[in-house]
């Protein structure tokens, strides 16, 4: 028994090692030798701090022979020297042998030489830091190529929405401005294709959920791409008999961009026949607000798509042979794709070669029965009360943002004044006293970031508007974080600009061929400034977020746990924010909330 014993312990793939209780060596099995370097006859009556490196920290020392003090077993790593002079780690486990009596006689290390196992987790880390390096590069390539491209075509883009604005344009001069209108927005998709792949891979691409009217989107897709269907001789045909609602809740911007790559794939690669955009709901759970399977189809008569294809054109600059010849980036269907994972969904697709292509995509939506829709967009002609002229001040170092900016605001009825940089900016706030700053964050010298910081600390009644190129969310995220009220990407989309400033300054406007205006804030309630002072921060956060939603149902349910818990002080607030939700009065109530009083 005790010769296998001892030939278990010679042949151990681990190296062994017994020293007495001075820390002597006195035996050691031919592994170590192995490892080490050190002969049986080197090793013995040595200590083994002969090994040691200089490398591994003292602290390690130190709690071991606490540890073997206290009679327990330690376990740790040293970063050790062979005889040649070349390092090597071990995992070592060391423990005291105890006599009959229990008296510690001597101290037995198992010992594992891990020095390729920790030079791989070494490659490993040092090839995440490389990995995070360059991620972090190309997203700052990205940022600032965003920047640099967007930047001028808020101009072109700009511009050319004012110039359609005039009645004196002969038909061809608007076929001409539009023509660069529509090719200017060509060229920001691609270069939100490249932006999108970049924030999937990074993980930051984010759901934004609104309350939306789904006829409005598709009316939407129909002006977008009648024209340029119909100019081909193409059919277009768009069907929503079988929607059960028209209130949905879901992100709509990326639905939109979904939708909008699919019928551009389809005007692309159709020449004759027709192309039919289909939607409809199933699988409805639930009364009042159902939660629902949204589908949205399109359909052409185009040249289809081989069976061997059909599943690697969701992939990455993949395209067929008759797409590459075509162009693209071949981002879009794979942006999709990802898209549509996102909202709970999936696309898939029907072909065949020479007779067409089905592509459906199906995502979850909460469709609200009940819900305060905008109505369909028309042009914004001017303020609905002169009497509320506000004054805005534009920061941007860019001339032609600034010219545009100007142009366009004082149309709409406002009063303007611009500033190149931070510190001229600082100085017309002082002197003009503005009521909202529309401030370029990306500035030299003293940035928008800073210019917001000093804008807050010293006037913080003032609202700022902050406006960038950047499209990724760690700039908007920062926006808010210094002061910012809002946030809007270049280019401006007109509308967007506008609801975002009605918001803000709390003012109408008159629409085109309508004497109507759509009041910034409503005073469609008989409730007199209740006090919302008792109301808690998350019931606050939690309330105004249900309001920018649309969330009827939901509101109801935060209102009425609010006032189970304040039958008291809180009674006659929850009515009145009851009152505003029952009349779909979201805008009323994120205001009363906002003021910490009643709006108007």
């Amino acid at each position: 028994q005790l010769r296998k014993l001892s030939t278990a312990v010679e042949q151990s793939p681990a190296a062994t090692v017994i020293t007495d209780l001075k820390g002597n060596i006195t035996y050691v099995n031919p592994r170590f030798t192995d490892v080490t370097g050190y002969s049986f006859a080197e090793a013995i009556g040595k200590n083994p701090r002969v090994l040691k490196s200089g490398k591994t920290s003292p602290e390690v020392y130190q709690d071991l022979w606490q540890t073997l003090a206290a009679g327990q077993e330690w376990k740790g790593e040293f970063l050790n020297r062979k005889r040649n002079g070349g390092l090597f780690w071990e995992k070592a486990s060391i423990t005291a042998i105890r006599d009959e009596q229990g008296v510690i006689s001597a101290y037995l290390a198992v010992k594992e030489d891990i020095t390729e196992q920790k030079f791989s987790q070494q490659a490993l880390v040092r090839a995440k830091e490389e990995a995070e390096s360059a991620t972090r590069m190309k997203s700052a390539f990205l940022a600032n190529m965003s920047h640099e491209i967007r930047t001028p075509m808020n101009a072109i883009l700009g511009f050319t929405e004012l110039l359609l604005r005039d009645s004196s344009l002969s038909d061809q001069q608007r076929h001409y401005l539009s023509t660069v209108s529509r090719s200017g927005e060509h060229l920001l998709e691609l270069i939100n294709d490249v932006l999108e792949t970049s924030k999937i891979e990074a993980g930051q691409m984010q759901l934004n959920p609104t309350t939306f009217d789904i006829r409005l989107m598709l009316d939407y897709l129909d002006s977008l791409f009648r024209q340029k269907i119909e100019d081909k001789s193409l059919t277009f045909i768009v069907d929503t008999e079988r929607l059960e609602f028209v209130a949905y809740f879901a992100d709509q911007q990326k639905l939109r961009q979904i939708l909008i790559n699919l019928l551009g794939n389809a005007l692309k690669f159709t020449q004759t026949g027709r192309i039919n955009l289909r939607a409809w709901t199933e699988d409805c759970i639930g009364s009042g607000p159902a939660d629902c399977e949204l589908f949205i189809e399109v359909a052409d008569t185009g040249i289809g798509i081989a069976a061997t294809d059909q599943e690697s054109i969701f992939q990455v600059f993949s395209q067929t042979r008759e797409g590459a010849q075509i162009g693209g980036t071949g981002l879009g269907l794979s942006i999709s794709r990802s898209l549509a994972r996102m909202m709970g969904g999936d696309i898939v697709v029907d072909s065949e070669l020479g007779k067409g292509s089905c592509f459906r995509v199906h995502i979850r939506a909460r469709a609200v029965v009940e819900a305060k829709l905008r109505p369909r967009q028309k042009r914004v002609i001017g303020l609905a009360n002169m009497d509320e002229r506000r004054r805005i001040l534009i920061v941007d170092d860019e001339k032609i943002n600034r010219e545009f900016l100007q142009s366009f605001l004082a149309q709409i009825g406002f009063a303007v004044s611009e500033a190149e940089d931070g510190e001229t900016a600082l100085q017309i706030v002082e002197t003009w006293q503005p009521d909202l700053v529309l401030m370029d964050v990306m500035m030299p010298g003293l940035d928008g970031y800073e210019t917001t910081r000093q804008i807050r600390g010293r006037w913080p009644e003032i609202k700022v508007v902050g406006v960038s190129a950047n499209v990724f969310e760690e700039a908007e995220r920062k926006a808010y974080e210094c002061g910012m009220n809002s946030y809007v990407r270049k280019p401006y989309k007109e509308l967007e600009l506008l609801h975002t400033l009605g918001e803000m300054l709390s003012v109408g406007y008159q629409y085109e061929d309508d004497h109507a205006s759509e009041e910034g804030v409503s005073t469609a309630t008989a409730c007199f400034k209740p006090d919302l002072s008792l109301l808690a921060a998350e019931q606050v956060a939690a309330l105004r977020q249900a309001a920018s939603y649309g969330d009827y149902y939901h509101l109801l349910e935060l209102l009425a746990e609010i006032g189970a818990d304040n039958e008291g002080p809180l009674t006659e607030a929850v009515h009145c924010m009851r009152e505003l939700v029952v009349k779909y009065d979201y805008e009323g109530l994120e205001k009363l909330l906002e003021a910490g009083g009643a709006p108007g």
